[in-house]
């Protein structure tokens, strides 16, 4: 086989087509952005709030390659740029609904809604949450607990987590796995995070981290 084949047939198999986006507040249609990225690609987000589009939901679906992660970042040498929900009470939903494999999120801040970042409802591995600010949510700030998952190689690190009791539920920051083994998270990390304030006014069970292992 020529140089010229091996070379092509490289390309083929290996390579994609990335692409950079640039999103400021004035981007109208960041989160179909978001939405249809592709292995390789990187997003920076400048500062500002981002308010999610009718009732809130968001679900996102990212799956990068090993050697090709997804990257949703702020802007360096800005303030965290703010995904705010539209809403606070009962009906809230959550901030993020995300899942999939090879992608990080980075330098963010997230705020309002009911959950703040929610792993699922699908498996998810490969994923690192770093630098992030989650605050004033209704509920638990980052869960990955969905019944039938085994999520793997979750990475979450240097996060500030803050007043989660905004409703009258469970409200603390982190909850890795399930009770009676209904989901499993392995092979995972949580490092220099900082959580606070889980307690308000209102009655109800907040705690810090909640790491479920099968018995």
């Amino acid at each position: 086989m020529s140089i010229l084949k091996v070379i092509i047939l490289c390309i083929i198999i290996y390579c994609t087509e990335s692409t950079v986006y640039d999103i400021t507040t004035s981007t109208l249609n960041w989160q179909s952005i978001l939405n249809n990225l592709k292995p390789g690609d990187i997003v920076t987000i400048h500062q500002g709030t981002y308010t999610t589009a009718g009732s809130g939901y968001f679900q996102l679906i990212l799956n990068g390659q090993l050697t090709q992660p997804i990257i949703i970042q702020g802007a360096p040498n800005e303030a965290r740029p703010i995904i705010a929900n539209p809403k606070t009470g009962l009906d809230a939903q959550n901030i993020l609904n995300i899942q999939g494999s090879n992608f990080m999120l980075k330098h963010l801040a997230f705020t309002k809604g009911s959950r703040g970042i929610r792993i699922g409802p699908a498996v998810t591995f490969n994923a690192v949450f770093d630098d992030l600010y989650i605050y004033d949510t209704g509920s638990t700030a980052f869960t990955a607990n969905d019944a039938g998952n085994e999520y793997y190689n979750l990475t979450l690190r240097n996060t500030e987590i803050r007043n989660t009791s905004a409703l009258a539920t469970m409200g603390g920051c982190v909850y890795f796995g399930c009770v009676n083994d209904l989901c499993r998270v392995r092979d995972s990390l949580l490092e220099h995070n900082y959580c606070h304030d889980t307690l308000g006014l209102q009655e109800g069970y907040r705690p810090g981290f909640q790491v479920k292992v099968p018995l």
